[in-house]
């Protein structure tokens, strides 16, 4: 297909084509996009044709939007949404914003606002000021994320325990790692950390 024209190229085809007719708007068409030579003719016809048509509605300003300027809003590719870079805002801006983000969730229901408190990673009681509720709602609301403690010798156990590709218990395992690392743990106290790491003998299962 031949590339997009510009308004004095779509101006020279109408003039053209009122003046001498479609072979000469051909030939024009052809000298300024030798790309139309390898189109049909017949599709090159359909193309002056609708850029008449345009011409006399008077809707030669949709030409030059080669996307199609009478397309549905929203119809087209979504645009891309841009993270804004808050560093480029002011104290003053970025006040405003706030003041506007209050304005917004002033009359959310309490749900609502505690919803919104604990996405926001800021102190419980300025979260309860924002809000307009008692911070310890706030805090019951934020949820909480229990750090599992690492045992220092889990990943010793780990690697006994796959070394031997699961087939030993926690006597075997205990004296495996006291010669191998020179490291002693009670057979018990090696059976509580293997089920706690989820590991589980394959004899005994």
């Amino acid at each position: 297909m031949s590339r997009h024209f510009k308004k004095d190229e779509f101006d020279m085809i109408y003039k053209i084509y009122n003046e001498f007719g479609l072979k000469k708007t051909i030939n024009y068409i052809n000298d300024i996009s030798p790309d139309t030579n390898f189109i049909t003719r017949a599709q090159l016809v359909r193309r002056i044709k609708k850029i008449i048509r345009y011409y006399n509605n008077g809707m030669q300003d949709q030409l030059l939007d080669k996307k199609g300027a009478s397309r549905k809003p929203g119809s087209g590719k979504p645009k891309k949404q841009i993270e804004p870079d808050w560093n480029e805002f002011t104290k003053e801006e970025l006040i405003e914003i706030a003041k506007r983000y209050y304005e917004i969730n002033k009359n959310k229901s309490k749900s609502g606002k505690l919803s919104e408190a604990k996405t926001l990673n800021i102190p419980y009681s300025k979260s309860a000021k924002i809000f307009n509720v008692c911070r310890q709602a706030v805090a019951k609301s934020k949820t909480r994320v229990i750090k599992v403690k690492e045992h220092k010798n889990d990943a010793i156990i780990k690697k006994s325990f796959l070394d031997n590709e699961g087939r030993y218990g926690r006597l075997r395992l205990s004296a495996y790692i006291s010669m191998k690392y020179n490291i002693y743990i009670h057979p018990r106290t090696l059976g509580r950390h293997l089920k706690r790491l989820n590991l589980v003998c394959k004899i005994r299962k």
